[in-house]
């Protein structure tokens, strides 16, 4: 699944996906993932947003460039990209 917005902020609730990649300019991200899953491998990049993410008992924040991070088997590839948006990821 892809999706690509300029300034419009999203809230997506995800089941049964493996490959998710959101390109955003400016608009906000909150993704809510099943409670169930059994991993989820995060990149992020971004120019001056921020990911914070809460998943599977794991929380944590990225400013600025981005990173990326392994949790459980990373069985969902989720890859998030933005020049000044924000993204908030949990289950």
């Amino acid at each position: 699944m892809k999706i690509t917005s300029v300034s419009g902020d999203g809230e997506l609730e995800l089941s049964n996906v493996e490959n998710v990649k959101i390109d955003t300019v400016s608009g906000d991200f909150e993704i809510q993932l099943p409670r169930d899953i059994s991993g989820v491998k995060l990149n992020f990049s971004a120019m001056s947003g921020e990911l914070d993410f809460d998943l599977m008992d794991k929380k944590g924040r990225y400013e600025g460039h981005g990173g990326s991070t392994l949790i459980g088997d990373g069985k969902i590839n989720l890859t998030l990209n933005s020049v000044s948006g924000d993204f908030s990821v949990e289950n």
